[in-house]
C-alpha cells in the first residue's frame, strides 16, 4: 500500500528518491508510469515539490493504485533555489520537470506510430515501461567484437547499437568494432533480461555484406493519427529514469536518421518456409537493418524483440520490425 508523507515547508532528510517539479494531471500519468518501472525497486520515493495545496495532491494520490510507492510532497516554488534545496535536488535519482517542452519529439512520434499499426505498437511499447524498454549494458565480452557479433550474442535482447565515449550509435555498420569500454544499447523486457548467450557463430557464418541496400517501408494508408496516450508523460518518465534515451528517442523517430520501420519479410527470406529469428536477424543485418520485432500480418500481432531461439514461419505479408534507413 501506498505511503504519502506530508513535509510542508520541511526538508527531507535524505535523497535516493524520484522528483517531480510542478503538480498538473500530467504528473498523474507520470507517476502510473514510474510506479511500473519501480516495481523491482526496494523502498521507492518519488517527492513532489509543488505550489498546489499539498492536500490537493494527497487527496488526488489517494485515488491512484500505487502499489508499495511511498510518496512525499513538499510545498514550494520547483523555481526557488531554496525550494529546492529542501526538496534535496543534488542528491535525487532523477528528477521530472513538468515544463519540459516535447512538442516536436512528440509530433515525430505520433507521426512515425501513425504509419502502420504494427509501428503503433512498438512506439507505444518503447515509450511504456510496461513492455520492452530500451537499455544501456556494460558486457566486456563484447570489447573489440563487432556489431554483428553484439547482435547475435542475446538470445532475450535485440541489440540496437552501442555508446562510447558519450556518442550515440544506432544501427551501424555490421562490421562496426566495438571500442573497449563500450555499452551496448539493446530493446529487452528488463535490464537483467539483458543476458550474454554466447555469439551465434552458427547464424553469423550467414553473414553476406554483398546484400546491403536501402528498403522501403510498409504503410497503411488507412492507419490515420495514432493514439499513443499521453506521449509526453512516458517521455518524461522514461528520460529521467536515463537522460541518454533522449537523444535515441530523437534518433529513432526522426525519418531523416536511422529510425524505426516495416519491411516485407519477403526482403530478408522465402515465405512459407521455417526460419529461426537468429537467422532473420544475419538476414537483416547483411542487408543494413537492425531486427526488433515481428509483424504477424494474419493475427495483426507484434512480437517485439523475439527470441533468437525460436523459429517463424514467414507468410507473404508478414513484416519485420527493424531500425534503418529506407526509400523516400
Amino acid at each position: 500500500m501506498a505511503s504519502i508523507r506530508k513535509f510542508g515547508t520541511r526538508k527531507l532528510q535524505r535523497g535516493g528518491h524520484t522528483l517531480i517539479l510542478g503538480w498538473s494531471p500530467l504528473a498523474i500519468e507520470v507517476i502510473r508510469e514510474l510506479t511500473i518501472a519501480n516495481e523491482n525497486v526496494r523502498n521507492p520515493r518519488i517527492a513532489i515539490l509543488a505550489q498546489v495545496s499539498s492536500d490537493q495532491i494527497v487527496s488526488e494520490l489517494a485515488q491512484l493504485e500505487l502499489g508499495r510507492q511511498r510518496f512525499c510532497v513538499i510545498q514550494g516554488d520547483p523555481t526557488s533555489l531554496a525550494d529546492l534545496e529542501r526538496a534535496q535536488v543534488l542528491v535525487s535519482n532523477s528528477i521530472v520537470d513538468l515544463n519540459s517542452d516535447f512538442r516536436e519529439l512528440e509530433d515525430k512520434a505520433i507521426a512515425q506510430a501513425s504509419t502502420h499499426s504494427a509501428l503503433a505498437v512498438v512506439v507505444e511499447d518503447l515509450l511504456s515501461f510496461a513492455g520492452d524498454e530500451i537499455y544501456f549494458s556494460r558486457l566486456p565480452a563484447l570489447d573489440r567484437k563487432t556489431y554483428a557479433d553484439a547482435v547475435l550474442a542475446f538470445n532475450s535482447a535485440a541489440v540496437i547499437g552501442f555508446e562510447s565515449g558519450g556518442q550515440i550509435h544506432l544501427n551501424p555498420e555490421a562490421t562496426t568494432v566495438l571500442p573497449e569500454g563500450a555499452q551496448i544499447i539493446a530493446v529487452a523486457e528488463d535490464d537483467d533480461r539483458i543476458i550474454y548467450t554466447g555469439i551465434r557463430e552458427d547464424a553469423l557464418a550467414k553473414l553476406d555484406l554483398t546484400k546491403a541496400r536501402t528498403l522501403a517501408q510498409i504503410s497503411d494508408s488507412t492507419q490515420g493519427v495514432a493514439e499513443l496516450g499521453n506521449v509526453k508523460a512516458k517521455l518524461l518518465a522514461q528520460v529521467s529514469e536515463n537522460p541518454s534515451l533522449l537523444g535515441i528517442f530523437e534518433n529513432l523517430f526522426d525519418p531523416q536518421k536511422p529510425n524505426l520501420g516495416l519491411v516485407s519479410v519477403t526482403d530478408f527470406c522465402q515465405p512459407d518456409r521455417p526460419i529461426a529469428v537468429a537467422d532473420l536477424a544475419v538476414a537483416a543485418i547483411s542487408v543494413g537493418y537492425s531486427l526488433i520485432g515481428y509483424f504477424d500480418s494474419a493475427s495483426g500481432a507484434v512480437a517485439l524483440n523475439p527470441k533468437k531461439s525460436i523459429s517463424l514461419n514467414p507468410h507473404q505479408d508478414d513484416a519485420l520490425v527493424v531500425i534503418g534507413s529506407f526509400v523516400r
